[in-house]
């Protein structure tokens, strides 16, 4: 009782969605990008950092409250709370350590609705998109006629390190997702009863709390599916960072509290990748009015922060849209 987990094991048994959707970005060597406009993504080379913003500012107003209807709709169904819970009791964890999981996750509330900070990415498709963009993507982000797409290495997304406090995890777009993820960790429970009993009931509380919480904020409307989000999230009420600094700037006229990444390896902590050399793969200008001078100033601008073959990395999007 109470030996060391296996971490990987319990991403298997608590995380099954997240894990399959990450195999499927390695299996296809896709990559991550993020959309938004010229003066934006310059900002973000120019100062060597991502902003954090909260989740209540996003383009999908129902954001969290819509995952929090459908965790307790999920829970107020009589079987499926039985079901849940007698099989983590089966495991070991007793009714005293279920409750505990209870009142943090209800102490937390507040700060989940009103704390939680994001930074937004999707699924890059390095067969189809490289040379386009995704058309969607450039009409829905990234205002201005300028628009650009940053398309990110995966490989640091899915290191090991927990310098940042921040967590990376795809969204789902569909109540049937979301209650089949439920459904699974049950399953997993139950096909792994002997190997849970053999962990910290503690551990596996802490695995069940971030079921909810990452369950709750990342679960979309399924009209937003053709965004494929991955989003990093950081809770600063629940988890504070060394790492990530708190700023307050103005957004389109609001003002809003953010938080900035750093673009900085901590090797010590095994946060690596994260300079802008390795970082960014490829630039896509988007569909404009002067696409040719934007790609200019982003060559530009890669030269000025130490990317060497800039020139070889920032591309004109094909699509030929009337802007």
């Amino acid at each position: 009782m109470g030996d060391e987990p296996d971490y990987s094991k319990l991403e298997e048994i608590f995380f099954p969605f997240s894990l399959n959707e990450k195999q499927k970005i390695i299996n296809s060597n896709n990559k991550f990008v993020h959309y938004t406009s010229a003066e934006n993504a310059l900002k973000i080379i120019d100062t060597r950092e991502f902003w954090m913003r909260n989740a209540l500012c996003m383009n999908d107003y129902s954001e969290i409250n819509y995952g929090l209807q459908l965790l307790n709709s999920y829970f107020r169904d009589e079987q499926k709370r039985n079901k849940f819970f007698e099989v983590l009791m089966a495991c070991g964890v007793n009714y005293d350590i279920i409750n505990i999981v209870i009142k943090k996750f209800d102490d937390s509330s507040l700060f989940i609705r009103f704390e939680t900070y994001v930074s937004c990415f999707s699924v890059h498709d390095t067969k189809n998109e490289d040379d386009v963009g995704r058309l969607s993507m450039w009409r829905a982000y990234g205002r201005t006629p300028a628009r650009v797409a940053l398309v990110l290495n995966s490989a640091l997304f899915f290191g090991e390190s927990d310098a940042l406090e921040a967590y990376l995890f795809p969204v789902s777009y569909s109540d049937t997702v979301f209650f089949n993820e439920l459904n699974n960790i049950v399953s997993n429970m139950e096909n792994n009863r002997d190997y849970i009993k053999s962990i910290n009931p503690g551990i596996i509380a802490e695995c069940i709390y971030r079921v909810f919480l990452f369950g709750i904020t990342c679960t979309k409307h399924k009209g937003f599916s053709e965004e494929q989000e991955w989003r990093v999230l950081h809770f600063p009420e629940i988890w504070k960072s060394e790492v990530l600094k708190p700023d307050v700037v103005t957004i389109d006229g609001a003002p809003q509290k953010i938080f900035k990444i750093p673009l900085a390896d901590i090797p010590d902590e095994g946060l690596v990748g994260v300079e802008l050399p390795s970082l960014i793969d490829r630039i896509i200008i988007g569909p404009s009015l002067n696409p040719w001078p934007i790609q200019g100033a982003f060559i530009h601008a890669l030269m000025k922060a130490g990317v060497h073959d800039a020139a070889e990395r920032v591309f004109v999007s094909e699509i030929p849209l009337r802007t």
